[in-house]
């Protein structure tokens, strides 16, 4: 069993978004997100896995429209929603939002979204079993040779305990010889 979390902060105009939470096909939460808020789904883990998050209830007419403008044409309420953060088997994953691609309802991809659903549509996150070394895998390429080290060693660090415990001092020895052999 793993976690997948998502954090949410939502506009109004004319009514609530309206989010899905699908994973590996199975529809674990659905609801109208009216305040920022925390929705949190617990899975299993497959091989390989997909998390949809789904924007479902935004309308653009032809009657009925989620946007307003003033008489210049500047937008004064719109319906959306924005993902400030997920997380995936309890490990933050922000840095992944500007990597995203969002599958807009009408067939079009927007690119670098960050994070933002101002249509219907959803983004589609596809891991392996293996959480922790694709979060580490995605987030190293980001790096320079140097934070990349650091940045692995905090990021088992956080995950072993106390640093002054000798048992964890052993761990990141190990690990710090294994990221060198890796250069």
């Amino acid at each position: 069993m793993s976690k997948f979390q998502v954090d949410l902060q939502p506009s109004f105009c004319n009514h609530w978004p309206e989010i899905a939470i699908e994973i590996n096909g199975k529809e674990l939460w659905k609801g109208h997100v009216d305040h920022a808020q925390t929705v949190r789904v617990r899975f299993d883990l497959q091989p390989n896995n997909c998390v949809y998050l789904r924007y479902l209830n935004k309308r653009n007419g032809p009657n009925e429209w989620d946007t307003q403008t003033d008489l210049a044409g500047n937008i004064i309420a719109d319906q959306n929603c924005v993902v400030s953060n997920f997380y995936l088997g309890g490990s933050c994953c922000d840095f992944l939002l500007h990597q995203l691609d969002y599958y807009h309802n009408n067939g079009t991809v927007e690119k670098a979204t960050w994070g933002f659903m101002s249509q219907q549509g959803y983004y589609k996150i596809e891991f392996p079993q293996d959480i922790y070394g694709w979060i580490v895998k995605n987030r190293v390429p980001m790096l320079t040779q140097t934070q990349k080290r650091s940045s692995s060693l905090d990021y088992w660090n956080n995950y072993l305990g106390n640093p002054n415990d000798p048992k964890t001092q052993v761990l990141l020895a190990e690990i710090t010889e294994l990221l060198d052999k890796v250069k």
